[in-house]
Formats: C-alpha cells, structure tokens, sequence
C-alpha cells in the first residue's frame, strides 16, 4: 500500500489511450482523494503567493505498482496494462527510488519527520518490490543493507495471498474492451476483440517466483496463489538466467 501510494506522485504516465485493468485497495484510493484535496490547497496556497510549479498526482498507476508488491508475477502485469514493459519497469524503478530515499530522511521526534515505524516500512516495501526484473545485477539493483529480510517481511509476504487474489482476481474477469469501453464510449472502434482478449483464469501457467522468492502460480478459482510449502528464497530462478 505505502508503494501504490507513493506511486501517485511519481508516475507521469495518464493518457487516454492506457488502460490498467486492476484498480487499487479501499485503503491506496482512499489516500489518493485525501492527496487530491492537499493538492488542491497547495496549489491554491502557491497561486496566492505567485508560485507556479506543478504539483504532481496521478493515482492511474496505484493498483499496477500495488500487485507488483503484492507479488504478481511479471508476465500477469504485462497482462494487465497497455504499458510497455519498458514504461512498467521506468514507473516501478521510481517508486523504488522513493522508498530507498525514505530510511536516509532525517528523524525528528514528535510530531515532526519520519518516524521510525516508516523507515521500517519503507525498507520492508523495497525488500518486496526487488525481484527481476524490476531491479537485476546490471541496470539497476539494491543494497543488501537498503532492504529489510526480517521475520516480519517474511511474515508479511506470506499473508500477500489473500489480498493478491482479490486484487488481481477482480482484474482477470475483465477484459480488455471492458477497460477501454470505460475510457472511451464506443469499444468496437479501439480495435480490440472484446471476447478474443479476455484474462482468461482457466488457460495453463507456468509457476513464476513470489516477493521473496516462494513459488506462485495461477489458480483456477481466483488471481495468483503462493505455494506455501516453500521455505524463502528457495525457488529456482529459471527466468532470470534466460
């Protein structure tokens, strides 16, 4: 949740002509209609005092960047946008530029800063988030001591099942011309074929690597499922050495 709401202030990519199939949580919208009201008063305090630099807020991308952490597989996000990979990959690297930031912000105790408790989850955001190939030993990759392995990340990444189903299993019963049909009102003059395009759960899947590594595959009843019998880290990473 802290990555999709981090990524209303980073992504630059609303346009008509995308869609995203998975909307956000209750939690990740409800933020972003609270950022849209700041936004509005900051923009209305800089316009009072002659300031005119923009203030960026787009939530278009929230539920996109939240199954990424959620752990969704990559060839299930390449599913669910229009985005190029290359687009996803830029969109995913800046909110992990963000939370890598957070830890490094000065403490001040009270009411003021970044408390603790936002360090720990910033860095927990980015242990989750550092799978390829988002994140690779070439182009970009994260310090072992940037992330947070612990008992707790652990822990959390084990209970993302639930929330990854519902997320991206809400998503796979739409298709294609169902988004677009939202963004424009005639879907037969985008060219895509309504039924050819469906995120059909019942085709066969290969097993891709969770968050931290566990094996996840698609379930016939509802979105991406972890197999829960496997240790951390124990999975083969057979797409990454291709």
């Amino acid at each position: 949740e802290l990555a999709a709401a981090l990524s209303c202030v980073v992504s630059d990519m609303s346009r008509p002509d995308i869609y995203v199939a998975v909307e956000a949580s209750d939690k990740v919208r409800e933020f972003s209609v609270n950022a849209l009201d700041m936004q509005t008063r900051v923009v209305a305090a800089q316009l009072g005092n002659g300031i005119t630099f923009d203030v960026p807020l787009d939530p278009s991308m929230a539920g996109l960047v939240e199954a990424w952490a959620l752990g969704t597989p990559w060839n299930t996000i390449l599913s669910l946008t229009s985005l190029q990979e290359g687009d996803i990959i830029r969109l995913l690297r800046r909110v992990l530029d963000v939370l890598r930031q957070i830890p490094r912000l000065p403490y001040v105790p009270g009411a003021r800063g970044v408390d603790s408790q936002l360090r720990l989850n910033a860095r927990r955001a980015l242990t989750i988030m550092d799978r390829f190939p988002v994140s690779d030993d070439v182009t970009y990759s994260i310090n072992e001591d940037e992330g947070l392995a612990d008992d707790d990340t652990m822990a959390l990444a084990k209970n993302m099942e639930a929330k990854r189903d519902a997320l991206v299993g809400m998503a796979s019963s739409r298709t294609k011309g169902d988004v677009l049909s939202e963004l424009f009102s005639d879907s037969s003059s985008t060219g895509w074929d309504v039924e050819g395009d469906a995120f059909d759960s019942d085709e066969p899947q290969e097993a891709w690597l969770g968050p931290l590594g566990e094996a996840v595959e698609l379930r016939a009843s509802s979105g991406w499922g972890s197999d829960t019998d496997n240790e951390w880290g124990s999975g083969d990473d057979e797409d990454e050495e291709e």
